[in-house]
């Protein structure tokens, strides 16, 4: 399985669980650390590897055996990403998780998608958001995630099978996604 692929499983299955445990009628009210923290511990599962969350980017920056760059240092200001896979003291793979509930969301998601894309394109991390696709209207679903692909620029992967039903109405009403912003290398897409 590819991380986007466990992103989109374990992204999935952290609001189903979060819905189980916590009793909550609707998917939006899921707070963003509790998908990072659940997220992460999959991954940790599936990849082998480590994760770790809200790891500064400059942190990161020195762990890659990058130089303090003024411009890019600047520009990440205190930043951090939601989850960084590590394989012992390297970070292998970043992943930003966010919300989408409504069309405003979506110029917020693109702004983090630019920032994240800008340290990632320097330090050829892969990179990716993992992202809770959800409307308060769920008969416009599928119309926010065409807007999603249309602001990012980016195809966004759903799992054909992922729209979920709302606890309330029985309607469709979210997907949780993923959109690859620096394709791994071989070695992590297995």
């Amino acid at each position: 399985m590819g991380i986007d692929e466990a992103i989109i499983r374990y992204g999935t299955a952290a609001v189903l669980e979060y819905g189980k445990m916590s009793g909550i009628e609707a998917e939006n009210v899921i707070p963003e650390k509790c998908l990072v923290v659940f997220m992460a511990s999959r991954l940790i599962d599936e990849l082998r590897w480590c994760a770790k969350r809200e790891v500064s980017n400059t942190v990161m920056l020195k762990e890659l055996g990058h130089q303090g760059d003024p411009d890019l240092i600047g520009d990440l200001g205190g930043y951090h990403t939601d989850i960084a896979i590590y394989d012992g003291v390297t970070p292998k793979a970043i992943i930003e998780v966010k919300k989408v509930l409504s069309k405003s969301d979506i110029g917020c998601v693109k702004r983090d998608m630019e920032k994240l894309q800008k340290f990632t394109k320097r330090v050829s991390v892969p990179s990716y958001l993992g992202l809770l696709i959800s409307d308060n209207y769920p008969t416009l679903i599928d119309r926010q995630l065409e807007l999603l692909k249309e602001a990012l620029d980016h195809e966004v992967l759903t799992d054909a099978g992922a729209r979920h039903k709302d606890y309330r109405t029985g309607q469709w009403s979210w997907r949780f996604g993923c959109v690859t912003l620096n394709p791994p290398s071989d070695a992590l897409s297995s």
